[in-house]
């Protein structure tokens, strides 16, 4: 499936990734569509999280190309993250950060400087803004599953990439 202009909303080329001489992504290509759902299936030590991490821009790729919307992940590492959503796979957050904190933190990685009063609107929006001033330790269970998805509080992203490693945790965080 292509977006408006015909265009996947993300396309790697030929993607390499390597370790020193351990060769973790050996030419991957693939193209996703809007809408479309697509997921990295295989082992431990498969290639998932360093495709993952190449398409977020986190890491330049040995070869090939990864472009996200048109954007080029290695040049353009910014634009990309704006335009994507990642939820981690286990939230790891410092138990010390309050959620507005945790929200200002993650706005910061999407290249957004938000206003206290837009952070205050996007907390609100996720139901969270009772809990806005608790440190992250003190929060509740239903928040905690919604700050393991802090994407859905900043811009809504045009891909989103997600880290689950079973079925199991994927059920639960439909739950939250």
């Amino acid at each position: 499936m292509a977006d408006a202009a015909g265009a996947p909303i993300l396309e790697v080329d030929g993607l390499v990734v390597r370790y020193g001489s351990y060769t973790a992504v050996d030419g991957l290509s693939l193209s996703v569509g809007r809408g479309e759902i697509f997921g990295l299936l295989g082992p431990n030590g498969a290639g998932k999280t360093s495709t993952l991490s190449a398409i977020e821009g986190l890491l330049n790729p040995a070869a090939g190309a990864v472009k996200v919307v048109g954007h080029v992940a290695t040049s353009e590492p910014l634009a990309v993250r704006a335009l994507i959503g990642v939820q981690l796979q286990a939230s790891s957050f410092q138990a010390e950060l309050t959620l507005t904190e945790i929200l200002r933190l993650y706005s910061g990685l999407y290249g957004l400087t938000l206003s206290t009063n837009e952070l205050s609107q996007r907390l609100r929006r996720a139901g969270l803004a009772d809990e806005a001033g608790k440190r992250y330790k003190q929060t509740s269970r239903r928040c905690s599953c919604s700050t393991s998805r802090p994407p859905g509080w900043i811009p809504r992203p045009d891909a989103s990439c997600g880290r689950r490693s079973s079925g199991r945790e994927a059920r639960a965080a439909r739950s939250c």
